[in-house]
């Protein structure tokens, strides 16, 4: 009987909810240290002197700005330069981008791409300057939040970063887009593991615009033209008048 303090039968088998998994990993994990580990770069506050929204002279008023975010290493800068190669090169078929060096990026990256007749910024901001990706939230039209497949280690904390991301009131009515990067690791996690770790489908429902899953490789190109569709697709979608709610799309 579960009235006399025993588990009701099949209780200990149930799936944990979005609440479980939060209450668990969550005050762990802003508190930067868990019992073990050192502490986590991704989640200590940046100097706030380095990070701060603006428009550079240059900067065209007519380009949207699109904003790239996740915890380091998960493969942003790679991606912001191979949505700027595939969007130059798509005619010629020549997706996949030339190998380069790559550096972390600490501060704010812009890479200005041109697809099809749309103009958008793609504006990168670091994963050790978490603590500041709020700044940039009320400037961009939508979020791109890269996850490293490969990075089991790290999975919970782009979980937490994903969940202060969602639930910031300048994200709640704009598009995100979660890019499962690194398709072509053979020792990837699945896409069904990782969405089920980030409860997507409960998130989905919490939420009024679009929350998309989208698996990429930005070292080989996969399914970026594809992004780069999807992207021009939600900077040209009419904005929904005050009030009434977006059907929001499946992954």
């Amino acid at each position: 009987m579960a009235g006399n303090g025993e588990t009701p039968p099949g209780a200990e088998d149930a799936p944990p909810t979005l609440s479980d998994k939060e209450g668990l990993l969550a005050p762990a994990y802003k508190n930067d240290t868990l019992p073990g580990s050192t502490p986590s770069p991704l989640l200590t506050p940046a100097p706030r002197a380095i990070a701060k929204p603006s428009h550079t002279a240059n900067a065209s008023e007519a380009e949207s700005e699109i904003l790239l975010i996740g915890t380091s290493n998960s493969g942003k800068s790679l991606l912001s330069h191979t949505m700027k190669w595939v969007s130059e090169h798509k005619e010629s078929g020549l997706l996949e981008i030339p190998a380069f060096s790559v550096r972390t990026t600490i501060g704010l990256e812009r890479e200005s791409v041109h697809f099809n007749g749309t103009k958008f910024v793609a504006m990168e901001v670091g994963g050790p300057m978490q603590a500041n990706w709020p700044s940039y939230y009320s400037k961009c039209v939508l979020v791109l939040f890269v996850v490293d497949m490969c990075d089991k280690d790290n999975l919970a904390n782009s979980f937490v970063a994903l969940l202060d991301c969602l639930r910031h009131s300048d994200v709640a009515n704009k598009p995100v887009f979660v890019l499962l990067n690194k398709t072509d690791v053979q020792t990837r996690l699945s896409r069904a593991e990782i969405e089920d770790f980030f409860s997507i489908s409960e998130l989905q429902q919490q939420r009024k615009t679009p929350l998309k899953v989208r698996e990429i490789s930005a070292l080989r190109s996969t399914g970026v033209l594809e992004l780069l569709q999807d992207v021009q697709t939600e900077l040209l979608r009419p904005a929904t008048p005050s009030g009434q709610e977006e059907k929001v799309e499946g992954a």
